[in-house]
């Protein structure tokens, strides 16, 4: 970026320090809008690629089960009253149920296996019963003891809210446990699996939505507003370099001229006094009076008005010039004339004639 230092003559420091404010509004509100979409993918990434999982699923795989799997009573609530359990068999899948007494005398000495618990959100508990009796059943599905039995295809599936709902309101029955068999010769079910949704989210995805939306407006508005003051003063450009660089008067030496900035314009001269006419009479050392001044207004006489005549009388004094009293003067220094005692009186002496009788000093203004 070109400091001010390095630009030309012709561009004021207040031009040069508006646009390096203008670059770095530009420069910050271009980082406040990378950050503020920044924020925007962290949030999203926080609900998809980063988000918990929205469900947890605790399985187990029987590989010996017996003619039955029998599930205990409140397994399937352990993660929620909402999910689905799955039922995976060799052959259709019977799902009954029935009370516990019921199913436990259905049973016998048969061997079969018990979904116990959930020791954790992966894994189901099981236990086996009568390792060594029978390892099938009669007609499972037609005996009189059970409440329901709901035969599906492999895989089967079961509703945990739609369960919840007929064991506590359409067919009460709380906490019945939950028999799980196929055609009685094959195992009652190859694996059991339960999954519960889960409402996790991660705690900062809306403070993250919320910085990053607010960071890329305020972006925005920084950028529009520096990009329109950025136009203006392209839309004005400067008359002459002269203009755009104010000259300092205050800078000058004293008693300096200062000329124009801009040597094309001729400077305005004041108008020429006007020449004293030379004559015989004149005197070259007094300059005549320039027109409109006071002195001009004072001894100039009248066009229109006639001079009045002067009487030649021997009592009046007559003027003398000055040259005529220098010469005398000289005349005195020499020491070939007298020469008066006080030349200073002498010559406040021929002012005072010249006062007394102004015909005579306009007569002789006009020679």
């Amino acid at each position: 970026m070109q400091g001010c230092a390095e630009v030309p003559v012709s561009v004021s420091w207040k031009d040069c320090d508006e646009k390096e404010s203008v670059i770095i509004h530009k420069i910050i509100a271009i980082v406040l809008i990378v950050l503020g979409l920044t924020g925007l993918a962290l949030g999203r990434l926080g609900e998809t690629v980063w988000a918990p999982e929205t469900s947890r699923t605790a399985s187990v795989a029987l590989s010996d089960p017996g003619a039955a799997v029998v599930l205990d009573p409140g397994l399937l609530y352990v993660g929620g009253h909402e999910g689905e359990a799955t039922i995976t068999g060799a052959s259709d899948v019977s799902v009954i149920t029935a009370g516990p007494e019921d199913i436990t005398a259905y049973l016998g000495d048969a061997k079969y296996t018990r979904v116990t618990g959930v020791p954790d959100w992966s894994t189901l508990s099981t236990e086996v019963v009568n390792p060594e009796g029978p390892a099938t059943l009669d007609s499972p599905t037609a005996s009189d003891l059970w409440r329901s039995v709901d035969t599906q295809p492999s895989p089967a599936t079961i509703d945990i809210a739609a369960f919840s709902q007929e064991e506590t309101r359409t067919n009460p029955q709380p906490y019945r446990p939950i028999l799980l068999v196929t055609d009685g010769a094959s195992p009652g079910a190859e694996q059991v699996s339960i999954t519960w949704p889960v409402d996790a989210k991660n705690a900062w995805v809306p403070y993250a939505y919320a910085a990053g939306a607010t960071l890329a407006i305020l972006g925005l508005l920084l950028l529009v507003v520096s990009l329109g003051s950025s136009r203006r003063r392209e839309s004005v450009p400067a008359s002459s370099p002269a203009l755009a660089a104010p000259f300092d008067a205050s800078a000058a030496p004293a008693g300096a001229s200062v000329a124009p900035a801009d040597a094309s314009v001729a400077p305005v001269s004041a108008p020429e006094a006007p020449v004293a006419a030379s004559g015989p009479g004149s005197d070259p050392a007094v300059p005549a009076a320039a027109p409109g001044s006071h002195r001009a207004e004072r001894i100039a006489p009248d066009p229109e008005q006639p001079l009045a005549p002067v009487a030649e009388s021997s009592e009046l004094p007559t003027a003398e010039q000055p040259t005529e009293r220098l010469a005398r003067v000289d005349e005195g220094l020499d020491g070939d004339a007298p020469m008066d005692e006080n030349p200073a009186a002498a010559l406040e002496n021929d002012a005072d004639r010249i006062v007394e009788d102004p015909s005579t000093s306009a007569q002789e203004d006009n020679r």
